[in-house]
């Protein structure tokens, strides 16, 4: 792959990008191409555009219809393969596997040669695990702060307002805070319980990363054995698109 390529992480609510005219992220709101063409103006930000999406097929349309219809540059969207870079496909039907975690975990093998339990924090919060010899044996997938804190809003009466919170204390003192920790806690249980089923049934992986918009909240609630690795998504969708361009 050449260096002139756009490599587009689409999410259910944010995007983000890494090019040759620089890196960004942001909140699309159901129109990433807006945002694309914001961030970069009326010029071609790369020859060739990358997209690894999970958001509905109105968002990926808003986005083709930038980089295609105003720029005129060629999208290539990426699916989750059987097997990729010395990583071989845990899910039953391979392309049901969602890009995104795809994407991060053959990043992940390829920077780690042992076994290694990968967390994406976004959205929604995923955990999957690749044993030494490339094999992803499958993952979980739960709620993300974001979503427990909707989830709260919507099946209570707690007033929430917009922002999130770090949540990094043990004990709220008013309501946002409380609500701040329960998620980032909750969000972290899932993740250390999954470490520990996982090291009881195959043994400790040899790295625990931590990736997506909500990991440093989490992280904070976790042990110091979990690696932030911000772009860990951007990163294997790079290295996807180099094996097929």
């Amino acid at each position: 792959m050449t260096g002139d390529v756009l490599v587009v992480d689409l999410g259910s609510t944010r995007v983000a990008w890494r090019g040759p005219r620089g890196d960004g992220s942001a909140a699309h709101e159901g129109d990433p191409g807006a945002v694309l063409a914001r961030a970069f103006g009326g010029g071609r930000p790369a020859s060739a555009v990358v997209v690894g999406s999970v958001a509905d097929s109105a968002a990926a349309e808003s986005l083709r219809r930038i980089c295609e219809g105003r720029w005129g540059v060629p999208v290539l969207e990426l699916v989750a393969a059987p097997e990729s870079l010395g990583v071989r496909n845990g899910y039953r039907n391979p392309a049901q596997l969602g890009i995104d975690r795809w994407a991060a975990i053959v990043a992940a093998r390829v920077a780690h040669d042992g076994a290694v339990l990968v967390a994406d924090c976004g959205t929604a919060v995923t955990v999957d695990y690749v044993d030494a010899a490339g094999r992803h044996r499958g993952g979980v997938i739960g709620p993300g702060i974001g979503l427990m804190r909707s989830m709260l809003g919507a099946g209570t009466r707690l007033r929430l307002g917009a922002t999130l919170g770090a949540g990094a204390g043990i004990l709220g003192r008013d309501t946002e805070e409380a609500v701040a920790i329960g998620t980032a806690a909750g969000v972290a249980g899932l993740l250390e319980s999954t470490r520990r089923e996982v090291a009881a049934a195959f043994g400790a992986p040899d790295a625990l990363l931590i990736t997506g918009g909500e990991a440093q909240a989490v992280r904070a609630r976790l042990g110091g054995n979990w690696s932030h690795v911000p772009g860990l998504v951007l990163d294997g969708l790079a290295l996807l698109a180099a094996e097929v361009m």
